[in-house]
């Protein structure tokens, strides 16, 4: 068996969701090395089959490069201390949460979007009352 040219792609990792493989792949472009996930369908990023791993691969020639990014990643991020980490302090007076009422917009929205429910709750239950009486 031949060993494949180097522009074929191999799997360097497998993961169990395609959140875990889009972030190595992403770990990995920012590294250079141009990386693709296999096993998800494009328009969903839901794995093909529930029992199926996620692969991310890169060109062959590329492969030995990937697997040392990967593996310096792993390596940074366990070293990471997050009791050591200063994100400073907030530069913004606004409260954590928001105060007040409901938007007037947004209120007009909620009442008619509750009325056009229930039109059609009410259209619903007499078509299934006039089937059910025969009318």
């Amino acid at each position: 068996m031949t060993e494949g040219t180097p522009d074929d792609l191999v799997t360097v990792a497998s993961t169990a969701t395609p959140f875990e493989a889009h972030t190595l792949a992403a770990v990995l472009q920012d590294a250079g090395v141009e990386a693709v996930v296999m096993g998800t369908t494009p328009w969903a990023g839901v794995p093909l089959d529930a029992s199926s791993r996620v692969a991310v691969q890169v060109r062959r020639e590329l492969a030995e490069r990937a697997r040392l990014v990967l593996e310096a990643n792993v390596s940074d991020s366990i070293d990471i201390d997050w009791d050591e980490i200063d994100v400073g302090q907030r530069e913004d007076t606004l409260p954590l949460s928001p105060v007040g009422r409901m938007p007037v917009p947004a209120r007009i929205a909620l009442v008619v979007a509750t009325i056009l429910v229930a039109i059609i709750l009410i259209g619903f239950v007499t078509m299934l009352l006039q089937d059910i009486l025969g009318s």
